[in-house]
């Protein structure tokens, strides 16, 4: 399911990371801990496994701030009002952030260096999907997808293009891998499901996201943003569409929307 989170600014001109992608997904999980804490230790912990890749079965738009500025790596937001789509697979993980968000009523969106705090305004259920065998999508977040190689003698990731020739086929291994975690822990039984085709459409938009900036932690990541026409089993589109395409979900990459 999907749904619509506005937010208000409990005063005006507050000021937020630029790479708001972390913190905004702290938030989420402390939502869920609000309802239940031994549920979102798990989802951090752990959550729905294939092997050792580990998935969180969520992901969430870029935010849609109406004004705003830009100055360094802050973000001074002009409108009053902004929103996001966040998009959740599991149930449980669908009921413990509802839950969660009516407890709590307002949220903080910080960092080691700002901190705004929003009133939760409204929550809408977007309309749902008919899913078929052949659709087109546009990210309304970055998508991430790389690759383990070697660099300099040591082992290094590499963002993937989706102009490189196999683009193609790690977005497929990473949209099957998340089926059959899905089965897998739901102990339902796995199907052979095709994918056919994935096929860019127009020119992508690299974009750097720095996760956990100024913590001893940062990375960077690239994602990009794109259209994309995808020739699947709608099963396994569905994954890719609620869960996120690619990797690094859980922190706001991946999120799509269909298109004519």
């Amino acid at each position: 399911m999907r749904l619509k989170i506005t937010l208000k600014q409990t005063k005006p001109e507050q000021v937020i990371p630029l790479n708001y992608q972390y913190p905004l997904s702290t938030v989420i999980y402390k939502i869920i801990e609000s309802s239940n804490s031994e549920y979102a230790k798990w989802l951090h912990d752990k959550g729905f496994i294939n092997g050792t890749k580990r998935f969180k079965f969520f992901t969430f738009s870029s935010l849609r701030v109406k004004d705003y500025e830009i100055k360094g790596n802050k973000m001074i937001l002009k409108s009053p009002y902004m929103d996001f789509t966040i998009s959740i697979v599991a149930d449980e993980t669908l009921e413990n952030f509802v839950v969660g968000m009516f407890k709590n009523k307002k949220i903080k969106i910080y960092d080691s260096i700002t901190e705004a705090e929003f009133e939760i305004k409204t929550v809408e259920k977007e309309s749902n999907v008919n899913f078929r065998e052949e659709m087109k999508f546009r990210t309304i977040s970055p998508l991430v997808l790389s690759k383990r190689t070697e660099y300099n003698g040591k082992d290094s990731e590499k963002y993937l293009s989706p102009l490189e020739d196999d683009y193609k086929e790690y977005f497929k291994k990473n949209l099957e891998e998340k089926y059959l975690a899905y089965s897998m822990t739901l102990n339902e039984p796995v199907k052979e499901l095709s994918f056919e085709d994935f096929e860019l459409i127009g020119e992508p938009r690299s974009k750097l996201i720095a996760v956990k900036q100024g913590e001893n932690g940062e990375t960077k990541v690239r994602g990009y943003m794109f259209d994309f026409k995808l020739k699947a089993d709608p099963q396994l589109i569905q994954i890719g569409y609620s869960a996120g395409f690619g990797k690094l979900c859980s922190l706001g990459m991946g999120c799509v929307k269909e298109i004519e």
